[in-house]
C-alpha cells in the first residue's frame, strides 16, 4: 500500500510538472495581454501605476504577481538572463513542488534542524555583508562601517535577498531533498515488486 501511494505521488508530480506548468504559462501570457491598457488621462495613469503589480498566473487560487517575477528575475540576474515567461514557469514549478512537499509533511523541522538552518543562513548572510563591506569600505571607522553595512543590506534587498530569504532557501533545500529522496525511494523496483 505504501509503495502504491508513493508511485501515485510520483506519477502525480510528473503529470503536474509536465502538463500543468506549460498550460499555466500559456494562461499567464494570455492574462498579461488582456490586462495591458493605455491610460487616458493623469488620474488613470496614477491608478495604473498603483495597479502595476498585476496577476500573471494563478495556481489553486494563489496568484503569481508581476512583482514576484521581478524579484525572482532580480535574485537570479547575476547568473541568468530570465524573461517573465521563464520566471512564471519557475515560480509555478516551485509552487507545485512546495504544495506536494507541504502535503507530504516534508517542510516540518525539528528544533535541532531549525537551529542548524538558522546558523547556516546567518553565516551566509554575515559573509555576504562582510564581502560587500570589505570591497566598498574606504575608511575604517565605526560610522563608515555602519553606513556601508546598511548599503549592503539595501543592495541585497534590491535583489530580493535578506536573512529571511537565506532561512527560507535552506528550509526549502532541506524539504526538497526529503521530497527527492521520497520520489527516488518510490521509483526503486525490487524483485518482490516484480514477482
Amino acid at each position: 500500500m505504501k509503495k502504491s501511494f508513493r508511485l501515485a505521488a510520483l506519477l502525480m508530480a510528473l503529470v503536474l510538472l509536465l502538463g500543468l506548468v506549460p498550460a499555466m504559462a500559456q494562461d499567464a501570457g494570455t492574462e498579461t495581454e488582456q490586462t495591458q491598457e493605455t491610460p487616458a488621462d493623469e488620474t488613470t495613469q496614477t491608478a495604473a501605476a498603483e495597479d502595476a503589480d498585476e496577476i500573471l498566473a494563478t495556481l489553486d487560487g494563489e496568484p503569481i504577481m508581476k512583482s514576484d517575477c521581478e524579484s525572482f528575475i532580480n535574485y537570479y540576474s547575476s547568473s541568468y538572463s530570465l524573461t517573465y515567461a521563464e520566471a512564471v514557469d519557475n515560480l509555478l514549478f516551485q509552487k507545485v513542488i512546495q504544495k506536494l512537499i507541504t502535503e507530504l509533511g516534508f517542510d516540518q523541522f525539528t528544533d535541532e534542524e531549525m537551529v542548524e538552518i538558522n546558523a547556516k543562513a546567518q553565516t551566509d548572510w554575515d559573509d555576504a555583508i562582510a564581502s560587500y563591506v570589505d570591497y566598498f569600505l574606504s575608511e575604517d571607522t565605526d560610522e563608515a562601517r555602519a553606513a556601508v553595512q546598511q548599503q549592503a543590506i539595501d543592495y541585497y534587498a534590491s535583489y530580493g535577498y535578506s536573512l529571511n530569504t537565506c532561512v527560507d532557501n535552506y528550509k526549502f533545500e532541506k524539504a526538497y531533498e526529503r521530497f527527492k529522496n521520497y520520489l527516488v525511494d518510490a521509483s526503486i523496483i525490487t524483485d518482490d515488486d516484480v514477482a
